[in-house]
């Protein structure tokens, strides 16, 4: 999926509105500049492999690391997968 259409589509859902992606890239990359580093060297090393899950109800679900990386590093697409349904 285009990172920009993932952006305009998708919300973090970390804390909910009016967090933003702004929001969530300060946030992760100030709990640990070091793992995010770590991760955007082995996203620019070997790509993305693990698809961002994305909720039926607006949000990435699992994957606000890559989100991010991929913000950071300018990356054009992610792999994604939507979920059929909300879990119970």
């Amino acid at each position: 999926m285009p990172l920009a259409q993932l952006l305009a589509q998708y919300g973090p859902g970390s804390y909910g509105p009016p967090w933003s992606w702004d929001d969530e890239v300060r946030d992760l990359v100030d709990q640990d500049p070091s793992y995010q580093r770590e991760l955007e060297a082995e996203l620019l090393a070997q790509g993305v492999r693990e698809p961002v899950l994305l909720g039926p109800d607006g949000r990435v679900w699992d994957g606000h690391h890559r989100v991010v990386a991929a913000i950071r590093l300018g990356l054009p697409d992610l792999p994604v997968l939507v979920a059929a349904e909300t879990p119970a």
